[in-house]
């Protein structure tokens, strides 16, 4: 398996772009961090994902418990977000802080990810 970006053929000035984006990666983390501070409001996606995520650490399943106190089966968004928050939930921690640590460490693998992207495809005859 070849890696998506080869560090040995990259130039100085794609590795500064690497490290550019892992740069903006972090400052984006930092303020994702700042900005979660009070967690999901009210209904939202958010919200969604963190209340599937508890109950499938309480055994539940991915289910999603309506106002009106039904029942629905977790079909209507992607279920991998809520499946990896609980398991990398922190022992002690609430999942609100456990998704504001997940989302502070994969954001710059992100960013890494999208401009490893970026520049091999910026290689070629098209391209200076």
């Amino acid at each position: 398996m070849t890696p998506l970006i080869n560090l040995k053929e990259l130039g100085k000035s794609g590795k500064a772009s690497l490290i550019g984006l892992v740069a903006i990666g972090w400052l984006g983390g930092w303020i994702a961090w700042y900005a979660m501070h009070w967690g999901p409001w009210a209904y939202s996606n958010s919200v969604g994902y963190v209340e599937v995520a508890h109950n499938l650490l309480a055994g539940n399943g991915p289910i999603q418990i309506k106002g009106s106190g039904g029942i629905m089966l977790l079909t209507t968004r992607p279920p991998f977000y809520s499946m990896v928050l609980a398991l990398f939930s922190l022992p002690g921690q609430s999942l609100i802080n456990s998704a504001r640590i997940l989302n502070v460490v994969l954001l710059p693998f992100l960013f890494l990810e999208w401009g490893s992207c970026c520049i091999s495809s910026c290689e070629g005859p098209y391209f200076l």
